[in-house]
């Protein structure tokens, strides 16, 4: 999957950006989250949301799109993350110079410039795609961190839930977490690591995915799950 964050103060602004993806070849594969502030970006982005392209306008009020990815940059240290700039206004491109977005577009955005510019995001993201790598019957796989919905432990196995399928080999689920990204994932149980991407509805027992799948979260782990989610489940998607 490819996680897209648009951000836009203007509700139909978020709609176009959304109806623009809807054109691109690779719509399936892109998971959309619309926010409406730069604040409300920025503190889902500290709460452990990544994405692989952000798409913002730079005049959002308060904190405008020019600090949101200053602070991404400068404060997160994250250097990855495709930034997209739109905006009604030309003469951003010096304020933008040090943050290296991957373009700078106007409104009303050009179609086919825009869908250009999600080639080149993508082309990009996957050039140096971080991937968890593991052995099945002498063959060697690689899953993109993105592509995990949740990690299982079971019976001296461990079974990767990927969203093409499922993975099962002999290893310890304390071993695989040392190997994943911290801010990306999130361990409810000794059985289970999750990819907070892919988390929609937290109950106190449970979280929910999106594909539905309900997983238990224990005792030990309930009080950190809530405290690190919390800011996560306040975005509109």
């Amino acid at each position: 999957m490819f996680p897209i964050a648009i951000c836009d103060d203007e509700a139909t602004a978020c709609a176009e950006l959304r109806r623009l993806l809807g054109l691109h070849k690779k719509t399936a594969e892109f998971l959309i989250y619309e926010f409406h502030s730069g604040e409300e970006l920025y503190g889902s982005i500290c709460a452990g949301l990544v994405f692989n392209l952000i798409i913002l306008d730079i005049g959002l009020k308060a904190m405008d799109g020019v600090t949101v990815g200053t602070l991404l940059r400068d404060q997160l240290k994250d250097r990855a993350t495709e930034i997209l700039y739109i905006s009604g206004k030309q003469g951003y491109a010096m304020q933008l110079f040090d943050l290296r977005p991957l373009n700078f577009l106007t409104k009303p955005l050009d179609e086919e410039k825009f869908l250009r510019c999600i080639d080149t995001a993508i082309e990009l993201t996957e050039r140096n795609l971080p991937c968890l790598a593991f052995t099945v019957q002498k063959a060697i796989y690689r899953v993109p961190y993105r592509d995990i919905r949740y990690i299982e432990s079971k019976n001296k196995n461990v079974i990767v839930h990927a969203i093409n399928g499922e993975y099962i080999f002999a290893a310890k689920l304390a071993d695989i977490e040392k190997e994943l990204p911290v801010q990306e994932f999130i361990r409810i149980h000794h059985s289970f690591l999750i990819h907070k991407l892919y988390i929609r509805r937290m109950k106190y027992e449970q979280l929910i995915l999106d594909d539905e799948t309900a997983l238990s979260i224990s005792q030990p782990y309930r009080q950190i799950v809530r405290e690190q989610l919390f800011q996560m489940f306040l975005r509109k998607e």
